[in-house]
């Protein structure tokens, strides 16, 4: 049993951490995304005007 969890649980720590990462980036890409859609409606309403 000693062996089992010595190996168990390093890959649930790996698995938070991959998860964690991946969370971090779809969230980085998905502010990137907001402030460019922003960005892109504010130029569009300045050149409608």
């Amino acid at each position: 049993m000693e062996i089992k969890n010595k190996l168990f649980n390093p890959s649930i720590e790996t698995i938070k951490i991959q998860v964690l990462f991946a969370l971090r980036f779809y969230f980085s890409i998905e502010c990137c995304r907001l402030i460019l859609t922003y960005v892109w409606l504010r130029h569009e309403q300045f050149v409608r005007f």
